[in-house]
């Protein structure tokens, strides 16, 4: 038998839409796991896309197993989206409570779980504990619990987002009554978000002693305001989708430069990511005169995107349609250490962290004449050779990578025994 014990992540999704934040937090995750003396194993479901997933789960720092299937399908169906959608619409055609059920924790009820346990074995790996991840379904709990109670050890739920139908859009009893009886079961609950912990204990009667919050993390580190050469440069790198829009962002652009109009050569909006919104900017910059001020990218590799915000003089965040979330690109942000305007409501969390950490500048979406100021002062400051934020270093730093092994063992404490001690934690709390 391997002399290390192992520690078993289950993701069903793993790495399905390449390098996005949750890839990052599930490798982040594994490394401090690794760092605490632990082996690493993920299972995850079948390859649906080998281009993408293949690379990164040879790049994984552990082994990955991929499972036969990626849903609660019959094995004839395979990998067609078009025979897929029409098995689900006969999961419609018996009732919510059958199509919320399948949709959401299928993959997780059709888990080989006796397989799985041959695969350890046939390795002598070690199972100490399981960690399920579910971002908006439940399948990757109800694996892990499954996974968990065969092997007789604990288990974790961590939840990236609220499960759909169990306060992410309408809730759906089915789905509710699930949810209920995974947090009552599982020995811990891991969030990304203290207001969502909150949600927990409030709505679910979750003990604060079952949860520990461990937001998103960053690698890099921060650079310095400005870039090398003479033009300030407001850089965006998102999804534009779901009604996420930077319309008003162009709205005050056009008119900080009807009343600055030494802008127009020095101010430049550069936008990395995809989705529709980024068509209507285009369409609405050309409308406003300000498209010669602003550059699309779309879609940029890990490389070219860091670049990119290492060059900005500022960097715009907008807030998650759910107020239990805190996007991941405010850690990323974090990082730079340089000014954040942060689009989203005043009173949120990702707000709150960003004034923490001494580099938000905060406006609701629809306050055109507050972001219009803002880009003003950001401006007039890079001009003048002026810092208009004071980071908290120390703060932003208990975001990094270099911290998340503290919490991780937070999170242990009480279920496995840690093989590797660690030094003193950093007093920062994030």
């Amino acid at each position: 038998m391997n002399s290390r014990p192992a520690v078993v992540l289950v993701a069903p999704c793993a790495f399905h839409l390449g390098w996005i934040g949750a890839t990052r937090r599930l490798f982040h995750v594994a490394r401090a796991v690794e760092e605490l003396g632990l082996q690493v194993v993920l299972v995850a479901g079948r390859t649906t896309n080998s281009s993408i997933q293949r690379p990164i789960d040879e790049a994984f720092p552990g082994r990955v197993f991929r499972t036969g299937h990626n849903g609660d399908y019959p094995p004839l169906i395979g990998e067609s989206g078009f025979l897929q959608r029409a098995w689900r619409a006969t999961w419609k055609l018996q009732g919510p409570s059958v199509y919320w059920s399948k949709l959401s924790w299928g993959w997780g009820t059709a888990l080989d779980v006796g397989g799985l346990l041959s695969s350890f074995a046939s390795l002598q790996l070690d199972i100490a504990l399981v960690w399920g991840v579910s971002a908006g379904y439940l399948d990757g709990a109800v694996g892990a619990e499954r996974l968990a109670k065969s092997l007789s050890v604990p288990w974790i739920f961590e939840l990236h987002d609220p499960p759909r139908r169990a306060g992410l859009g309408p809730d759906q009893q089915q789905v509710l009554n699930k949810f209920s009886g995974l947090l009552e079961n599982t020995n811990r609950i891991v969030v990304t978000a203290k207001s969502y912990a909150e949600y927990l204990g409030a709505e679910f009667g979750v003990s604060a002693e079952k949860l520990e919050t461990i937001h998103l993390t960053y690698e890099r580190l921060g650079t310095s305001v400005g870039g090398a050469d003479d033009i300030f440069r407001l850089v965006y790198a998102g999804s534009l989708d779901g009604g996420r829009s930077l319309r008003n962002l162009l709205l005050a652009l056009s008119q900080a430069m009807r009343t600055n109009p030494q802008m127009k050569d020095s101010l430049h909006i550069e936008l990395a990511g995809s989705g529709p919104g980024f068509a209507e900017l285009e369409a609405l910059a050309k409308t406003l005169g300000v498209r010669e001020q602003i550059t699309f990218h779309g879609l940029l590799a890990g490389g070219e995107l860091t670049g990119l915000l290492e060059r900005a003089s500022a960097v715009v965040v907008q807030e998650n349609k759910s107020p239990l979330q805190v996007p991941g690109k405010v850690f990323e942000s974090l990082a730079l250490e340089k000014p954040v305007l942060g689009l989203m409501w005043p009173d949120c969390e990702a707000a709150a962290l960003l004034m923490k950490a001494g580099v938000g500048l905060i406006h609701s979406v629809e306050d055109v004449k507050g972001i219009e100021c803002t880009l003003n002062k950001l401006w007039e400051s890079w001009r003048n050779g002026r810092e208009i934020v004071r980071p908290d270093t120390a703060y932003i730093n208990s975001f990094s990578t270099r911290q998340l092994p503290y919490k991780v063992r937070r999170v242990f404490d009480g279920l496995i025994s840690v093989p590797c001690a660690m030094p003193a934690e950093s007093s920062a709390k994030g």
